[in-house]
């Protein structure tokens, strides 16, 4: 069970470190996971649906 876990969280922060090199601007990217998280989960969203498509409005 420990090994599951820690293959979980090796994934993670593979994960984490490649979206913050790819996608996120220069100050999102040297920030630590808890703001990451605030700052891209912690956000209110709309779903829009506009004819065939679906929008997500921050």
């Amino acid at each position: 069970m420990n090994a599951v876990w820690l293959e979980l969280v090796l994934i993670a922060h593979d994960l984490l470190a490649w979206t913050k090199a790819l996608l996120l601007s220069s100050e999102l990217a040297r920030s630590q996971p808890k703001r990451l998280r605030h700052r891209l989960l912690h956000v209110a969203a709309r779903l829009a649906f506009s004819g065939r498509r679906a929008r997500l409005r921050l």
